[in-house]
């Protein structure tokens, strides 16, 4: 056991921190830009490690059944920015 404990209260703290800091800055950002990192997040950061979860277009290594199909479709994505939205309540 040892650290154990310890490095998992240490972890727990962290990733409450960034959720909390995540979840004020959801709150800040207006719905159409949550809509377009969600479709591709590209259009605001070209350097993102997210990938775009509508656009098919442009993309690199991906698996064969995945081709040319979203992640999402665009009544997923506004159920999510809807969602996301609520966090401001």
């Amino acid at each position: 056991m040892g650290l154990q404990p310890y490095v998992m209260a240490l972890i727990t703290i962290v990733l409450i921190r960034v959720v909390s800091k995540s979840v004020q800055t959801i709150a800040k950002t207006p719905e159409g830009e949550l809509r377009l990192r969600m479709v591709d997040a590209r259009k605001l950061n070209p350097q993102t490690i997210m990938p775009p979860y509508f656009v098919v277009d442009g993309m690199n290594r991906v698996a064969p059944p995945f081709r040319g199909k979203p992640i999402l479709t665009a009544e997923q994505i506004e159920d999510v920015v809807a969602f996301l939205a609520t966090l401001r309540d």
